[in-house]
């Protein structure tokens, strides 16, 4: 292959609703790497697609800290914006690790939010008058 016939990585299936959301992905400590950010959008695109336009923006935080064995670990944190914010983080040793168990806690944590939104909703309101005197 001379490589001039070369695709850019883009989800399959997930193009129309990750492009929909406002991605920000910001790494502190080391130099964010092209296959790091690719993975980091296919995930989010596995977990936050099915949510369609209700997630309205996504800020992905990974940083890089002392573990507790005197290694380094990789920390990702994820804010997703709905209504109000729901957050997930993980810690591992391994960067697209801490990414794929994030991700997966902010499928969880959005999916969470979204029924409890909706079970409010769905409650009817009890008015009760006021005690008599």
């Amino acid at each position: 292959m001379d490589g001039t016939n070369q695709r850019s990585w883009r989800p399959s299936g997930f193009e129309n609703a990750v492009v929909k959301m406002k991605i920000h992905i910001r790494q502190r400590d080391s130099v964010m790497t092209e296959k790091l950010r690719a993975h980091v959008l296919r995930r989010l695109g596995f977990a936050l697609s099915r949510f369609g336009e209700r997630v309205v923006s996504v800020i992905v935080r990974i940083s890089r800290s002392k573990g507790r064995l005197g290694g380094l670990d990789t920390r990702c944190q994820i804010d997703v914006g709905l209504v109000r914010s729901v957050k997930a983080t993980a810690t591992d040793v391994n960067a697209l690790a801490s990414v794929n168990r994030a991700t997966a806690g902010a499928g969880r944590s959005v999916a969470r939010a979204l029924e409890r939104e909706r079970e409010t909703e769905q409650r009817p309101h009890v008015y009760r008058s006021a005690p008599r005197k």
